[in-house]
């Protein structure tokens, strides 16, 4: 697995950012991006590493937080 972990600059940082309604659909799970494309997603880190490892070895992961939980 080739997890890449800058967020920012990456197609998939930048497609999540211009799709706001996908952070509403998986707050509070882990998703794993691949271009512009969900490839896993879950509650479980390791089962969504897992479930994308079988689709590719170079994905972004990331946590969508929920709003209470993030830190201002």
């Amino acid at each position: 697995m080739t997890t890449r972990t800058t967020i920012g600059e990456s197609t998939e940082e930048k497609w999540l950012a211009e799709h706001p309604e996908i952070c509403e659909e998986y707050i509070g799970e882990f998703i794993a991006i691949l271009t512009e494309e969900i490839i896993a997603h879950g509650k479980n880190e390791q089962e969504v590493l897992e479930q994308a490892d079988k689709v590719s070895d170079d994905y972004v992961l990331t946590y969508l937080y929920p709003r209470e939980e993030m830190i201002i």
